[in-house]
């Protein structure tokens, strides 16, 4: 579904999207980092940078830019039980450099500055917004 979809979509969407226009693709973070518990959802997401890559190269000449946005965790109604593990929430913003979790609002506005035309020279991108996830530690 993950990869599917939006192939399926963006495929669909081409003939009726206009020259200069904008595809944004979701991500993740998971794609640079062995987590074993992840390992098939961080391989359709590496897929989705792929087609991000392969996407701006081909569309670049109708002046369609195409990026990726990269959560890292994020809180969402969806999701939100998973963070009422004690400690889990803590400990993951811990890994931050903004120490905190996402929200949904933090991804939108990354993926509506990548839509809109004050990004348009900015394509083939994977946009980490993951609050600095992993960067290394903090002193």
């Amino acid at each position: 579904m993950n990869v599917r979809a939006p192939y399926f979509i963006i495929q669909r969407a081409l003939p009726l999207m206009p020259d200069g226009g904008r595809i944004v693709t979701i991500s993740s973070v998971a794609t640079r980092m062995a987590n074993p518990a992840q390992t098939s959802f961080a391989m359709t997401k590496g897929a989705i940078e792929t087609m991000c890559l392969t996407l701006a190269n081909e569309l670049g000449a109708r002046g369609i830019t195409v990026n990726a946005v990269a959560p890292g965790a994020t809180r969402t109604p969806a999701n939100g039980a998973v963070f009422e593990t004690p400690g889990l929430a803590e400990l993951i913003a811990g890994t931050t450099a903004l120490n905190r979790l996402g929200d949904a609002g933090d991804v939108a506005e990354v993926v509506a500055f990548l839509a809109a035309d004050g990004a348009r020279w900015i394509t083939g991108q994977v946009i980490d917004a993951s609050g600095g996830l992993f960067l290394g530690p903090r002193v």
